[in-house]
């Protein structure tokens, strides 16, 4: 995975992103996220519910193109 994952990257979609409890997806294929925030082993982007969106970056590529 790249190591260039900063504050300001984006990310391309590709899984909608499921949420357990409600399915509905989160990110749309295709689209472009930034990332708002990141520490050692999250990154956080808001999602298409306009929430803040936490991600494992160790999962990052089940979510997104990196």
């Amino acid at each position: 995975m790249k190591n260039t994952l900063e504050v300001g990257s984006i990310l391309i979609a590709n899984n909608t992103c499921r949420m357990i409890i409600t399915k509905e997806g989160t990110l749309t294929l295709g689209k472009s996220y930034e990332i708002i925030s990141k520490t050692r082993y999250e990154i956080v982007i808001i999602d298409d519910q306009n929430d803040k969106h936490t991600f494992e970056i160790a999962e990052l590529k089940k979510f997104f193109e990196v």
